[in-house]
């Protein structure tokens, strides 16, 4: 769910990358860069 940068974000907007990432399956991913700033970095 997209939310407005002054809210604060919830364990399910980001769980699900977080899942991905620690899958077997992402093996390949050695460097990754993740932004869960809500956008207040960009």
């Amino acid at each position: 769910m997209l939310r407005h940068s002054a809210e604060q974000g919830e364990a399910d907007d980001i769980g699900g990358v977080v899942a991905a990432l620690c899958s077997p399956e992402m093996g390949w991913v050695i460097t990754q860069r993740i932004e869960a700033s809500g956008g207040m970095l960009l």
